[in-house]
């Protein structure tokens, strides 16, 4: 088992630059489902230099089946690990450990 660290993407959606590349750079970062496509998420947490992505899902929202980019330009830019977590799988308790309101909050995880 490996340690490493999470921080929330802001925006939390991810689906732009991030304005807090400093606290996610060389950790995963925890995204938002929605306003974009999953790897343009992934590409603006890569140019953050993350480590990796957790895509979490949003209440209300259907079951995410896998995530790909089919033909979409620019998607073979992604080189970091994408992930999708389920609310009710681990994606409460990762929200609610990064849920301080500040743009550098950290939490440990354990994989």
């Amino acid at each position: 088992m490996a340690a490493m660290q999470v921080a929330r993407a802001v925006p939390f959606d991810a689906c732009s630059s991030l304005t807090n590349s400093k606290a996610v750079q060389g950790k995963v970062v925890l995204v938002q489902r929605g306003g974009c496509k999953f790897w343009q998420k992934s590409l603006n947490a890569q140019l953050a230099r993350a480590k990796a992505v957790i895509i979490v899902n949003k209440p209300g929202s259907r079951s995410v089946g896998a995530m790909g980019c089919g033909v979409d330009p620019g998607c073979e830019k992604v080189g970091l690990l994408s992930m999708f977590v389920e609310l009710a799988t681990g994606g409460n308790a990762l929200l609610d450990a990064t849920a301080r309101g500040e743009d550098d909050a950290v939490t440990d995880i354990t994989c």
